[in-house]
């Protein structure tokens, strides 16, 4: 029969490995929690007030649900955690601290509701704004770089997200039924979804489309009170109008005209609105006329120094002129109305101070006002179709 021999220092070894494994395995700080604030005022680092009995940690999911009115939760140090769903009914969160989110914050902004902080960190950032002229206002003047990676603002019938945190970069927005306030520049990167919903600035401050940035505009009563300058591609595909403000309107980029109006094509003294009475608009890339029925461009003025492609449908000015400074205005089928003059007299001319004007294939006409060409070159290549007058000077130019 074998013996074995017995290792009574072996067998503690073991016993101790086990029990430091077994420590590290089901410590609070190894073991991801929810912590829920457990309501009320109070400071983020009272571990008493959370359902986890302890301070959270970036491996938690952290909620704070503060739907009594008023509650105010206090950071003035690093506050960590995974993710973060805040629900507030006029609450705030602030204090010299941070959030320090490695997720997804979710913001349920019920009423009125702030956050306000030094140096938090944001990555992605879902926000519900509730119906009723509420504001949420992220204040943060030191937000690190990597914040902001996504965010997606929704709901809220006249109510607004203040965005109050420097200049700033954004990877992905989405504004859907809502309304966003800058109070300094911000530049989205990457993709940015619009549907029926405002962006302004009290201060003046641009709304920049990043030069390879993709955004689609949709829905109507959208509504743009800032300036907006476009380096990327941008396409309309909407029924409803674009009202904008007293600020410019500026493309570089690429901006497809793909929506529908309900205004019939070669309507010239109506259409559907896409701009504002006192905004210039300026062409510096390419514009693509794809839209069916008449857009009412009811700007301060049409200011072309790139390409502008008339495929179909029908460009109204409503207000300023269309003048075209450099570049190309090409018809491809559709056509260009100016603005309406009184007492039923014919529309005001097109000003073709530079540039090339050319194509020709519209069924009833290509250019209701007819043309001042002071500066530019109309070239025949098509058959254009021109009501009231051509007026050419010595600076312009007839090519066949």
């Amino acid at each position: 029969m074998r013996k074995y021999q017995k290792f009574p220092g072996l067998a503690v070894f073991f016993s101790v490995v086990l029990a430091i494994a077994a420590t590290l395995l089901f410590s609070p700080a190894a073991m991801a929690a929810t912590c829920n604030w457990t309501g009320g005022s109070g400071d983020w680092h009272n571990p008493l007030k959370w359902s986890c009995m302890a301070v959270p940690t970036d491996m938690d999911d952290v909620t704070l649900n503060l739907t009594s009115f008023g509650a105010i939760v206090t950071v003035n140090a690093p506050a960590p955690a995974k993710t973060l769903n805040f629900t507030s009914n006029g609450a705030t969160i602030s204090g010299t601290g941070a959030l320090q989110i490695s997720g997804l914050a979710t913001i349920n902004a019920i009423t009125t509701t702030t956050i306000s902080t030094n140096g938090s960190r944001l990555p992605s950032l879902a926000v519900t704004l509730g119906a009723g002229g509420f504001i949420f206002t992220l204040t943060d003047p030191a937000l690190t770089a990597d914040s902001l990676g996504s965010v997606n603002i929704s709901g809220g019938s006249n109510s607004t997200m203040v965005l109050e945190v420097g200049a700033r970069n954004i990877g992905t927005l989405s504004l859907q039924n809502a309304s966003l306030n800058l109070r300094a520049p911000l530049t989205v990167l990457n993709v940015m979804t619009w549907f029926q919903s405002s962006v302004g600035s009290n201060t003046g401050q641009p709304l920049i489309l990043a030069a390879g940035s993709v955004s689609t505009l949709s829905g109507g009563g959208s509504n743009l009170s800032t300036e907006l300058v476009s380096n990327g591609t941008q396409t309309w595909s909407g029924v409803g109008t674009l009202f904008t403000g007293s600020r410019p309107w500026t493309n570089n980029g690429t901006l497809n005209l793909n929506g529908s109006a309900s205004t019939p094509a070669n309507t010239f003294d109506s259409g559907l609105n896409f701009g504002g009475s006192s905004m210039p608009f300026f062409n510096y890339g390419t514009i693509n006329a794809n839209h069916t029925g008449t857009l009412k461009f009811e700007t301060a003025g049409f200011n072309n120094h790139g390409t502008v492609v008339l495929n179909s449908g029908t460009l109204f000015m409503g207000l300023g002129p269309y003048t075209q400074y450099a570049g190309l205005l090409r018809f491809n089928g559709g056509n260009i109305a100016g603005a309406t003059k009184c007492c039923g007299l014919d529309a005001s001319q097109i000003n073709l101070n530079g540039g090339v004007l050319s194509g020709g294939a519209n069924s009833l006409y290509d250019i209701v006002g007819g043309i001042k060409n002071d500066g530019g070159t109309v070239l025949l290549d098509g058959n254009l179709k021109v009501t009231n007058f051509y007026q050419q000077t010595d600076k312009g130019s007839l090519a066949v």
